[in-house]
């Protein structure tokens, strides 16, 4: 199966970009020895002398932020390793971890950083 590499690393540099983005709006990078984490972002409430709504709300932002954080932080992972299997000419970008084969042309378009092939999808 021919495979466009070169439309894959598109794909996924594009997505590397919006994640980024989208971290850098619910989060703030904080370098912990070299790498990369995030923290969720919470408003500017002054808890001391703001209403329990007001601090509830900012609560609640926090715990959105946080969540968001986490799915987008999971997905740049995908993405950089993707990424990195490329880069690595080696043959590995599009080779299920499960089982070795490659993964469907369909399945990589829906999601270039995908690790297994459609048998695999919940291993």
């Amino acid at each position: 199966m021919k495979r466009d590499i070169a439309l894959y690393e598109q794909l996924l540099s594009k997505e590397r970009v919006a994640v980024l983005s989208e971290l850098h709006e619910a989060g703030a990078n904080v370098d912990e020895e070299g790498r990369q984490h995030w923290e969720a972002k919470t408003s500017d409430v002054d808890t001391l002398r703001s209403d329990t709504s007001d601090v509830a709300e900012r609560l609640e932002t926090y715990g959105e932020n946080a969540a968001l954080i986490r799915r987008l932080s999971l997905r740049f992972s995908e993405v950089n390793a993707a990424l990195t299997k490329i880069k690595l000419n080696n043959g590995s970008f599009g080779l299920c971890r499960v089982c070795d084969k490659e993964i469907e042309n369909d399945r990589l378009a829906a999601n270039p950083a995908a690790t297994t092939c459609k048998q695999h999808m919940r291993s």
